[in-house]
């Protein structure tokens, strides 16, 4: 309680000591793009394992699969995002526009993950595994924004602390909301029914992320617009070479998220 009271106390004396840019709105508006994220991708990243096998009906080895595939996919589609966000040029800036472009696929491609179509075993399998790719692949896309518009905000580094702040605060924050009401919301809509429960809940959760989104791009602004000569993939991958302390965090990094996304995917089965 008194750490929680100290961090509240700092953020506050740095919101005073920096009044242009991290403005209480703007810090606000940065901490609800990672909330609004989190209250769609922690759901999946929590409980869409234990929903494919017990409500959708789908074995543990095909769903594990498809975790697994999309994973491997998504290995592949965030360097493409990269390159994409770094060709970005709009009248909005680079990161910001894609909290405005992404924010409904991303939503839409939530809800449908849980959803429960009446399909052959197959074609169960085959539903799960796109709609799971898609949308993961849609979170790759509008979360790294919210990583790379940072640069954009202030260029302060004593300011871009505060936004930070903030972030993490807001991203605790949905998984927070998230753990503390989802199963218990599934219970109360469903009545005993998980399917129509996760149909009914999981709308509420991405029509609040959607607005949290829209929230972020309207008051996040990008002030400092820095023109900077692009690598090409090529030099890129010439730069990673030999570069051990980017190989070692890559490799701790990597190993971390396994045992993590193992640990959260398996922990409702205890639960119950």
């Amino acid at each position: 309680m008194n750490r929680f009271r100290f961090l509240i106390i700092k953020i506050t004396m740095e919101i005073a000591s920096n009044k242009k840019n991290t403005t209480l709105t703007r810090c606000l508006a940065y901490a609800f793009s990672d909330t609004g994220g989190q209250l769609v991708f922690c759901v999946i990243s929590f409980y869409l394992l234990k929903f494919y096998t017990d409500v959708y009906g789908i074995s543990a080895a095909a769903a594990g699969t498809i975790l697994l595939v999309a994973r491997l996919v998504d290995a592949v589609d965030a360097p493409i995002w990269g390159i994409i966000f770094d060709k970005t040029q709009s009248k909005w800036g680079k990161s910001r526009p894609w909290f405005l472009w992404l924010c409904v696929p991303f939503a839409l491609f939530g809800v449908l993950t849980f959803m429960t179509p009446d399909l052959s075993y197959n074609a169960k399998v085959a539903y799960a595994a796109i709609t799971y790719a898609v949308c993961s692949m849609l979170y790759t896309g509008i979360n790294t924004p919210v990583t790379s518009i940072l640069a954009s905000l202030t260029s302060s580094p004593a300011e871009r602390i505060t936004f930070t702040s903030f972030r993490m605060f807001g991203s605790k924050l949905g998984v927070l909301v998230v753990n503390l009401t989802a199963l218990k919301l599934v219970d109360y809509f469903g009545q005993g029914n998980d399917r129509k429960g996760f149909m009914i809940v999981m709308p509420i959760y991405a029509l609040v992320s959607v607005l949290l989104f829209l929230f972020a791009f309207w008051k996040l602004d990008e002030r400092v617009r820095e023109v900077k000569k692009s690598m090409s993939v090529r030099q890129s991958f010439g730069v990673i070479k030999g570069n051990w302390p980017w190989i070692i965090i890559v490799s701790s990094s990597l190993f971390f998220w396994i045992a993590f996304i193992s640990r959260i995917s398996i922990s409702p089965y205890f639960w119950e």
